[in-house]
């Protein structure tokens, strides 16, 4: 077995050519007869093709594949389709993430003019309960006044009462 640069390792296969399945051991050493295939090892367990070789039949592209479900597919394609599988995730996610930055930022400016608000009508509370304590103090010194000016209108009346009494005496 050897490997490529790219991890891939390199064996080499006896091919039904009717079938295009595996027909013999995987050798690591080239020979006649022996088809190049090149694979990728699955979660880095070199044995994995060695172990399950029979299950493997060669494409016309030259691609490693497997029918058996419980197998995956180690050939070029299929690792291309997970790259891509990924690759698709990646960009969803990136405009996932795009979209919750644009969602904090538009929410940050909502909550800062909020405060704002929040701060100026808290300001206006504050001004109209001064205002309704002014009123009610002036309420009070009004009534107060009122008050004290009966007090006066009734002197008032008393003395004019007497006064008339007075006059009428004084013309009899």
């Amino acid at each position: 077995m050897a490997e490529t640069g790219t991890r891939m390792l390199t064996y080499y296969v006896k091919i039904d050519p009717d079938t295009g399945y595996i027909q013999s051991i995987p050798q690591t050493e080239k020979a006649d007869e022996l088809t190049e295939i090149f694979i990728l090892p699955i979660d880095d367990e070199r044995d994995f093709f060695l172990k399950n070789w029979s299950h493997y039949y060669l494409t016309g592209n030259g691609s490693v594949k497997t029918d058996d479900q419980h197998l995956m597919d180690i050939g070029t394609d299929h690792l291309i389709h997970l790259i891509q599988t990924q690759q698709d995730a990646l960009i969803q996610a990136n405009q996932d993430l795009t979209i919750a930055q644009t969602d904090v930022a538009k929410a940050k400016a909502d909550a800062a003019d909020a405060q704002s608000k929040l701060a100026t009508t808290t300001q206006t509370l504050i001004q109209l309960q001064q205002m309704a304590v002014q009123s009610s103090q002036a309420q009070a010194q009004s009534a107060s006044s009122n008050s004290e000016m009966k007090t006066m209108l009734v002197q008032i009346t008393q003395a004019m009462a007497t006064l008339q009494a007075g006059n009428t005496k004084t013309t009899e």
